[in-house]
């Protein structure tokens, strides 16, 4: 079979989106192909539908049915270089304004793409995040955890825990109430002194459990999470993680009230790829 599909590199978290429409029972056995080094070797897939609402149009499904931060930006920096219906310039600036649909999440968020390089296809594009459902505070032994609960995904924030697949397999037999019921949860390996994150997400319906290069949604939840605990916003903290940086943004009145992440997105590859099912 063979599939269009455009590359992109969103911080780092290379993230490919399938043009072709598909039947949802065929997506994760093209994630998990596409996946592999010999393939497109990317962090992760989504796939284009057709969406609900008749002003956005295209929706982003991703590869398990999760939210993704990092995606939803590469989504809607892709709508604006297609020059897709919907997409509207500020008046007087160069930034665009697009609204996006996407799996895990049952709203719209608003995205702002502005080119930065158009002979490298590279944006900085800032989106509107989903609010937490909850926050929830554990310790397990000497080590502090903030879990963030969004709606397509959940974050356990390990503050100022070693990165390792050892701590990770800790934490998910250590909170069965919070890792058992998700279709996808993360866990933030966070050094707040440095503002370093590393990230680890599983996806159940795939089966994947990958160190990624940067994590948009991930990065939400360690902004929400530092409002939480400091109960005041949270502007423009820059966290770098292993391949790139988000800046984020978290609004506090008396709760969460707003979350923005930002960084660069590039189109890395357009074309077709071909997949074995």
């Amino acid at each position: 079979m063979k599939l269009k599909f455009v590359k992109l590199d969103p911080s780092g978290n290379t993230t490919a989106i399938i043009l072709d429409p598909l039947p949802r029972d065929l997506y994760q056995k093209i994630a998990a192909q596409l996946l592999k080094p010999e393939s497109l070797a990317v962090e992760q897939v989504g796939f284009l539908e057709k969406a609900a609402d008749a002003k956005t149009r295209l929706k982003l499904q991703m590869m398990g049915g999760e939210f993704c931060g990092n995606a939803a930006r590469a989504f809607a920096t892709w709508l604006v270089k297609e020059n897709w219906p919907g997409v509207c310039q500020l008046a007087g600036t160069q930034q665009q304004i697009v609204a996006v649909q996407t799996s895990g999440y049952s709203g719209q968020l608003k995205a702002i793409v502005q080119p930065v390089d158009l002979s490298l296809e590279q944006y900085q594009t800032e989106i509107t995040m989903p609010l937490p459902e909850y926050i929830k505070e554990y310790y397990l032994g000497q080590n502090y955890y903030l879990v963030v609960g969004f709606e397509g995904i959940v974050h356990i924030i390990a503050w100022d825990v070693i990165p390792s697949n050892e701590q990770f397999y800790f934490i998910k037999n250590n909170m069965p109430e919070i890792t058992e019921p998700a279709n996808c949860f993360g866990v933030m390996f966070y050094q707040a002194a440095q503002q370093l994150v590393t990230p680890l997400v599983y996806v159940k319906k795939v089966n994947s459990l990958i160190w990624e290069s940067s994590c948009g949604s991930g990065s939400a939840a360690i902004a929400a999470a530092r409002a939480y605990r400091n109960k005041k916003s949270v502007n423009s903290l820059v966290l770098k993680q292993p391949r790139g940086e988000i800046t984020v943004r978290a609004d506090w009145k008396g709760g969460v009230d707003k979350i923005y992440i930002s960084g660069s997105v590039l189109i890395k590859a357009e074309g077709t790829v071909y997949v074995n099912i």
